[in-house]
């Protein structure tokens, strides 16, 4: 596990940035029913527990400890902002 230690500008930049992802989650969801997101809560449930499973708890979301996934044709990539 690593801590980070933000900067007061960086703890502000984080703020915003959570605040405008928060917006934009509400957005995307905004139009879909109670079972939709129920099904939905389920789904990420069922991924995030893949995902501790692969990875191991205390680890870095994302990191696959060096394996490669193993769905074909699929390829991990980073998306920047």
């Amino acid at each position: 596990m690593q801590h980070v230690h933000l900067t007061i500008a960086g703890e502000r930049l984080i703020r915003r940035m959570l605040a405008a992802h928060d917006r934009w989650l509400i957005a995307m969801t905004a139009e879909l029913g109670q079972q939709p997101m129920l099904g939905l809560h389920r789904s990420l449930g069922a991924l995030r527990d893949v995902l501790v499973k692969v990875n191991g708890r205390g680890r870095a979301p994302g990191a696959l400890n060096g394996r490669k996934p193993n769905s074909a044709g699929t390829k991990a990539s980073s998306v920047q902002r």
